[in-house]
């Protein structure tokens, strides 16, 4: 054997070393973060939702869901949404909603998250036609401004 295959082969055995040791520290680091709770955001099931509700939910936590975050109720009462969730022990810390329902009905959304258990009220998505210009986005921040304060002053946070 040579100096050089010599070295080649110490280096390569160093570096194999390192990234078995980085590894093994990485699976471990792993093992001690799993997560705790993982969520489900609806949007993605809406379909079934409106079909079965209540079977979709079900569905979801026998999934091995914790937490879901609603974009509607499919024409269930809160009180509806919050005891089919407690049956299958899932929790919907936020629920997301468009500047239309914080225009019409703030206060409807207010009291359905605090029966529900909403910790979140979650503006998800600015349509095409709310955002065409300046003036459009000074609206919305009045919007927003507005309804992030009679959240806050519900317990809720409002978010973007």
């Amino acid at each position: 054997m040579n100096r050089r295959l010599f070295l080649t082969h110490g280096f390569a055995g160093a570096l194999g070393g390192l990234c078995l040791t980085k590894s093994n520290l990485m699976a471990s680091i792993a093992k001690k973060r799993k997560l705790s709770k993982i969520g489900l955001q609806l949007y993605t099931v809406r379909r079934e939702l409106e079909k079965d509700f209540d079977g979709t939910l079900a569905k979801v936590s026998a999934l091995g869901f914790s937490e879901v975050e609603f974009a509607g109720y499919f024409n269930r009462t809160p009180q509806q949404v919050k005891s089919v969730l407690a049956k299958n022990n899932l929790a919907a810390p936020s629920v997301h909603v468009l500047p239309a329902v914080l225009r019409s009905s703030l206060q409807q959304t207010i009291d359905a998250a605090k029966t529900i258990g909403h910790q979140y009220v979650v503006c998800a998505y600015l349509l095409p036609e709310e955002r065409k210009s300046l003036d459009d986005y000074k609206k919305l921040v009045d919007l927003f401004n507005d309804a992030g304060g009679r959240l806050k002053k519900a317990g809720l946070q409002f978010c973007y």
